[in-house]
């Protein structure tokens, strides 16, 4: 590739997005704003890997589990995944025992990109310790599904209020658990 395509190519690229604008162009179901929810009060944010990830299974396991301890400190939660429609990220939640939060939908991973989530390198999505715990998750009954979405981005988890991020928890790997209930005590 000559010189002039790769400034071509960089010209075409993604333009970065900013928190501030992520949340305001991503909504639940409800049509309330990811900055409306967040502005209300401080939230709880699990941005998924892909629906079919037996990690992000785990992840809303987890999740059902510290619910009381996380409503306990004044905090709302909002699940992001990357699927078209909120519907099939809602039914998966609930199947794993997520109920009464903000799905949000974002096959664009606008807020990914906006918290800078970035997408895994083989050791963070196949390594020795990744395939270890998704066998353990599948023996678990976690499962996997179809795909949705990009099957390379991280997950993350951070919490938001009226723009700003007050905490951010960095996976290593796409099989690391969140210790939801740390993450909220530390506010």
């Amino acid at each position: 590739m000559n010189t002039s395509s790769k400034t071509i190519d960089a010209a075409l690229g993604e333009c970065p997005i900013t928190l501030t604008a992520a949340l305001d162009r991503l909504s639940d179901d409800a049509g309330r704003t990811m900055s409306q929810i967040t502005d209300e009060r401080p939230t709880l944010t699990v941005l998924l890997r892909h629906a079919g990830c037996t990690f992000c299974r785990q992840t809303l396991a987890d999740l059902a589990m510290a619910r009381e301890a996380i409503s306990a400190q004044g905090l709302s939660v909002a699940v992001i995944g990357m699927s078209d429609s909120t519907l099939p990220l809602r039914r998966l939640g609930e199947r794993y025992g997520v109920f009464d939060v903000a799905w949000i939908a974002d096959p664009d991973r606008l807020a990914y990109k906006a918290l800078e989530i970035g997408r895994g390198r083989l050791g963070q999505l196949f390594g020795l310790r990744v395939i270890s715990s998704a066998l353990r998750g599948l023996l678990r009954g976690k499962g996997i599904g179809r795909i949705q979405g990009d099957p390379f981005q991280m997950p993350g988890t951070v919490i938001i209020h009226r723009g700003v991020v007050l905490r951010r928890y960095i996976h290593q790997t796409a099989a690391d658990r969140v210790d939801f209930n740390a993450i909220v005590c530390e506010l």
